[in-house]
């Protein structure tokens, strides 16, 4: 994937906490690419800078390639807010809709789209609709692959962590003799564990895990240390099939009544 995908995406993981999440910057890069084309000065430069040069088209192309994950993207707006006529031959008909104000239509609309994406992971679109909502903005990301050594079920309890005192815990496990799936990055944030799940398909999900807050703690067996720069991640599991892995993300903007700079080139005369 683009190269903006993967600096935004570490950018959002430098700021999460503690809580469970799922990200990605490839499910959000083409649509401000689609925006930074209809943005014009300032705002068309800070999507730019985020973006860099490819349009959604390629963005979104190079995503359709692969046979784990699917991408969408779509808008809908109110017939009060004239489009120009450059959004109209730049955006596909197949990922333009219409609100009409009427805020349970509009929501079920949303609603439908968001799980029809997602194949049913998001069943919902993430934000408030109202009878002054007049221009949404969505993509949505989904990844499903098998893994190429199964996982079975094992009840966890934690008894250090966020998960602490939770409880039993649904969790996966497996016994592996390929120790080159597991390797330790050495950081400026001290040693990070990093554990690869390899699929059968075209994606691998790595697993990172770092030392407790507090200080550097020593690595114990395999001395074998990969030097990396490398992002910790904070990663949410939720219980899915032992063979299979899906992931979904989907990305709103929303607006009113006020102008948006980015849409300068989008929308005749609004705000």
């Amino acid at each position: 994937m683009h190269g903006s995908s993967n600096a935004l995406t570490a950018r959002w993981a430098s700021t999460i906490d503690d809580a469970s999440t799922v990200l990605s910057g490839a499910g959000v890069v083409p649509l401000l690419a689609l925006l930074a084309a209809a943005a014009q000065g300032s705002a068309r430069d800070e999507l730019s800078a985020v973006v860099g040069s490819a349009s959604a088209t390629d963005l979104m192309s190079a995503l359709a390639g692969s046979p784990t994950t699917r991408v969408a993207m779509a808008t809908w707006a109110r017939s009060e807010l004239p489009l120009t006529d450059w959004w109209l031959e730049t955006v596909p008909a197949s990922m333009r809709g219409s609100l009409s104000g009427a805020t349970s239509a509009d929501k079920a609309a949303l609603d439908a789209w968001a799980n029809e994406q997602t194949g049913g992971l998001i069943p919902q679109m993430p934000i408030e609709v109202h009878e002054d909502l007049y221009l949404v903005l969505a993509s949505a990301l989904t990844v499903k692959t098998t893994w190429a050594t199964p996982f079975e079920d094992a009840p966890l309890a934690a008894s250090t962590g966020p998960w602490a005192g939770r409880g039993q815990l649904a969790g996966l496990h497996r016994i592996d003799a390929d120790l080159d799936l597991v390797s330790v990055a050495d950081t400026e944030a001290g040693p990070i564990t990093l554990f690869t799940a390899r699929s059968k398909d075209d994606i691998d999900v790595v697993l990172a895990l770092g030392a407790p807050a507090g200080g550097r703690r020593a690595v114990s067996g395999d001395r074998r240390t990969r030097l990396a720069r490398a992002a910790a991640l904070r990663v949410g599991a939720a219980r899915r099939h032992d063979r299979t892995r899906r992931r979904g993300g989907l990305g709103a903007v929303a607006r009113d009544g006020a102008a948006a700079r980015c849409l300068d080139r989008a929308v005749q005369g609004a705000g």
